[in-house]
């Protein structure tokens, strides 16, 4: 196998753990929320404040992203997120968690992704030759409807036997799980000349809200 291809199913395989902790905790958010206030508007709210913010840091993450080191970037949004989602575990824990909290946390962990997702890009571009983009991008799309279909079945599941701070607590290991692995056993090379056709026939990794 190409060094560099492998260096993206170990990356690959790392934020797809991740990306299946963070969507079973954002489901399950949506039950504490729905539990709480019976508001449908309540539950939207949430999904708005990720999104707006994703939306608006995306005009200007890319330029930023493009002149620092990407996997310092990923590390660096997976560890804001992560401190989000540990705020939230402690709230939980200490039953004080309330629906602004909620908001506020998950319009970070979207500006967090909005500088993880350009940088994962471009780090997938620089690890796929191009004879394997077909692998890559099947794999990826593979675990991202895996990821869609599971989150909720086990979200609700462990929601329902354990606690909303099971789930949580189960986020942050899969975002320690992530960060460790791409710290320690992935390399990125340092060249920054990747075919553009390579980042945007790949799907991306965006570690939020569950849609």
């Amino acid at each position: 196998m190409n060094k560099h291809f492998r260096n993206y199913v170990i990356f690959w395989a790392s934020q797809s753990v991740s990306q299946l902790g963070s969507s079973m905790k954002a489901f399950a958010l949506i039950l504490w929320q729905y539990m709480q206030t019976r508001s449908a508007m309540a539950v939207a709210l949430m999904s708005f404040c990720n999104y707006t913010s994703y939306v608006l840091l995306s005009t200007v993450s890319g330029s930023i992203v493009d002149r620092h080191n990407k996997k310092t970037v990923i590390l660096l949004s997976d560890s804001a997120a992560a401190a989000a989602t540990l705020l939230i575990f402690l709230l939980t824990r200490t039953g004080s968690l309330h629906t602004w909290h909620v908001c506020a946390a998950n319009a970070w962990i979207g500006a967090a992704a909005a500088f993880q997702s350009p940088a994962s890009s471009v780090v997938i571009g620089k690890l796929v030759p191009d004879e394997k983009l077909a692998n890559a991008g099947g794999m990826a799309s593979f675990s991202q409807n895996l990821v869609l279909v599971l989150a909720p079945i086990l979200a609700s599941a462990l929601f329902g036997f354990g606690s909303l701070s099971a789930v949580v607590l189960l986020d942050l290991c899969s975002y320690g799980i992530s960060c460790l692995v791409l710290l320690c056993f992935v390399h990125i090379p340092s060249d920054d000349r990747i075919d553009p056709k390579q980042t945007h026939l790949l799907p991306v990794f965006r570690k939020d809200l569950l849609s």
